[in-house]
């Protein structure tokens, strides 16, 4: 296997965070002419595939009209920065100054910074490494990797990783930093005892292979949203970038419907191709006539004039804004007033999102920093070791009567396990792991909100 080849479940995973990252740019979606996400009609796509140069220029220019005529809600770089608002409300616990990072940020910022891409992709790395000129003195440092960064890894039978690769970029001829040049691709392989720098066909490059002496730690911590593993996890982003699309979409049609409407073009008959031809080119009407027949046969005109149509593409548009207020307050709701009886009877599957992506975040912060001490020979002074994000983003309206509810909804398969312990952790009601709670449901004789309540 070459060392360039990616895991599986990396090229889905790629797949997504592109997707992801587009919606997160309102000027690229609006500006760009590609139908990736918006489509064209079947008469733009007809006249752009035709190759006559008049027709393919023509049809690009009504299909760029159609894309700015119409409004890009930007749900998910709002949802985004409500989402970081939300989770760092509170100042974190514990070591949150000390910089940690090769460029001299601290350990909050890494946090910010591990957040933001593990909730807009689902997943994210904490990688603890040493300069490449490493003279032997140089403490390890910290920094954040992208889920699109790591292509591939290898887990051992107990599930633990043992193997990870990221790709990244070089310039082996620059003369100084500023010199972007002809870059070329790198791969560097983290193992529990090494890290080595390789060419795609596997030749070192010029980088001298370092040990890692971490007590047997790999330096490269996974980060979900909810739990630190290499399983395809929820994004919290995702959803609102579906529907920013939907929206997109929905709103194009809608405003050519309008535009159609305001300047219709007169029912004609006896049209030739010529006229039809010249109607086209000086832009006379709407742009939604046609030519059908030969001879004096042909016909054009706009049908639509009741207003059915646009009635049906406003109801849709409408019915998409709300859907995505609902999935930016299932996100949020920690932020929100409602009762506990509220969110569940929501179904509120994102609200456990956000306090588990900050209890993952925390974690795999606290590994970084064992490991970078261990590595380094720093003390392991338990306050220096310690961080967590302070989730206490509202005072808890819950108690066991809520939590049995929520039990019974989960025994009937109407509300996830997760959120069930989501909301007993909350309560402190149970202060143990999402893995203990599982435990302890299966090892229960009785039901299990009774079992959590210690009936």
């Amino acid at each position: 296997m070459f060392v360039k080849t990616p895991h599986p479940d990396y090229l889905e995973l790629s797949k997504r965070c592109q997707y992801i990252d587009d919606t997160l740019n309102p000027f690229a979606m609006e500006s760009s002419e590609e139908d990736t996400y918006v489509p064209m009609t079947g008469g733009m796509a007809a006249m752009v595939l035709s190759g006559e140069a008049e027709k393919v220029k023509y049809g690009k220019n009504r299909f760029l009209a159609y894309k700015k005529r119409a409004y890009y809600p930007d749900f998910p770089s709002r949802l985004e920065s409500v989402l970081l608002g939300l989770i760092f409300k509170n100042d974190p616990v514990g070591n949150k100054d000390e910089v940690v990072s090769a460029d001299g940020r601290t350990v909050l910022d890494i946090a910010r910074e591990l957040c933001l891409y593990t909730a807009r992709h689902s997943r994210a790395y904490l990688v603890v490494d040493l300069p490449d000129s490493n003279n032997g003195n140089e403490k390890p440092f910290i920094s954040v990797y992208r889920a699109k960064t790591m292509i591939n890894w290898h887990k051992d039978k107990q599930g633990r990783l043992i193997k990870a690769v990221a790709q990244e970029y070089d310039n082996p001829n620059a003369v100084d930093e500023f010199d972007l040049g002809e870059v070329r691709a790198i791969y560097r392989v983290f193992e529990p005892h090494r890290v080595r720098v390789l060419l795609e066909d596997g030749t070192p490059v010029n980088e001298p292979e370092y040990p890692i002496k971490a007590g047997g730690f790999m330096p490269v911590i996974p980060v979900g949203t909810i739990s630190n593993t290499l399983t395809v996890q929820p994004s919290l982003i995702y959803p609102a970038s579906v529907l920013a699309v939907k929206c997109y979409v929905a709103d194009a049609e809608f405003a050519m419907g309008n535009h159609n409407g305001a300047h219709p073009t007169l029912y004609q008959t006896g049209v030739l191709a010529e006229q039809y031809e010249l109607n086209t080119k000086i832009g006379a009407g709407s742009g939604a006539s046609w030519h059908l027949g030969e001879d004096g046969q042909g016909r054009a005109g706009y049908i639509e004039t009741n207003g059915a149509g646009l009635g049906s593409l406003e109801s849709r548009s409408l019915w998409l804004f709300a859907e995505a207020e609902r999935v930016g307050r299932q996100a949020i709701s920690g932020a929100t007033n409602e009762t506990a009886t509220a969110a569940m009877s929501r179904n509120d599957t994102q609200n456990a999102s956000a306090y588990s992506l900050a209890d993952c975040v925390s974690a795999a912060i606290r590994q970084a920093l064992l490991v970078r001490a261990t590595w380094g020979n720093l003390p392991k002074d338990p306050e220096l070791l310690n961080f967590s994000i302070n989730t206490d983003w509202s005072e808890s309206q819950i108690d066991s009567s809520v939590i049995t509810a929520i039990g019974s909804r989960v025994n009937a398969g109407g509300y996830p396990a997760s959120a069930e312990y989501e909301y007993a952790r909350r309560a402190k009601l149970f202060t143990g792991t999402l893995e203990d709670w599982q435990t302890e449901i299966e090892s229960a004789p009785m039901p299990k909100a009774a079992a959590m309540n210690g009936i």
